[in-house]
């Protein structure tokens, strides 16, 4: 955790909220981006697994109706090497079953998912603040006062958080701004950033208005939190 300090020049006094702004948002964005990449691989997870069981459940239970019942066709000649390939499509349909169970996919997606949406929460709330502090419909003092207890969220939901990985993270930081474009934007007055896809890679396109602005709409998969309690 990095403490706030407050500068006593007018001119560096404002280029400490700016670039403290940008820590926090960058902290914010990047958390946010992290952790709905996980969800999503997440649920592909599942619907991999998921599916890949029902194939290997099918298969399996034809081969166990084959050898039980009247249906010899295509076991006459070879009936151990039938009943071996049977035994393992059994075992691997029930040990991914039991790898379902144990990964539990659904679940620590959807905490991944409200993950994702406290750091939005505290993304939109710094969008906020910057712009009460553009407007100077906020006292200066009470600007740090707000970033620092901002910090200290992002400080708390870093440790209450799910866990996350190196492949998620490195996604995180190619999919957004880093602070020195944050804190550009902030001194040419075209922040926030929202994070855009383009056919050549990802970038970030600054929002001039926050009237306008909205977050960018989420992959299909996450249609299964939609309806979530």
């Amino acid at each position: 955790m990095s403490d706030t300090i407050i500068p006593q020049n007018g001119i560096e006094l404002e280029k400490s909220i700016s670039t403290n702004i940008a820590d926090i948002f960058f902290r914010a964005q990047i958390s946010k981006t992290i952790h709905y990449f996980i969800a999503e691989k997440m649920i592909q997870m599942k619907k991999v697994l998921g599916l890949t069981n029902i194939f290997l459940s099918a298969l399996s239970t034809a081969g166990i109706v084959s050898l039980i019942g009247e249906y010899q066709f295509f076991i006459k000649e070879n009936p151990a090497i039938v009943k071996f390939v049977i035994f393992c499509l059994s075992f691997l349909s029930t040990f991914i079953a039991s790898l379902i169970l144990y990964r539990d996919d659904g679940y620590l997606a959807n905490t991944h998912k409200v993950a994702g949406d406290l750091y939005i929460e505290i993304r939109d709330d710094i969008i906020k603040l910057y712009n009460q502090n553009i407007s100077g419909t906020l006292e200066q003092a009470k600007v740090f006062e707000k970033i620092h207890r901002i910090r200290h969220q992002l400080d708390y939901f870093g440790r209450s958080a799910p866990q996350a990985n190196q492949r998620s993270f490195k996604y995180a930081i190619s999919r957004n701004p880093d602070k020195t474009e944050i804190i550009n934007a902030i001194a040419q007055r075209t922040f926030p950033f929202v994070p855009t896809t383009s056919l050549k890679g990802t970038h970030a396109l600054p929002i001039t208005n926050r009237d306008n602005y909205s977050e960018p709409d989420q992959p299909d998969l996450f249609a299964i939190f939609k309806n979530s309690p």
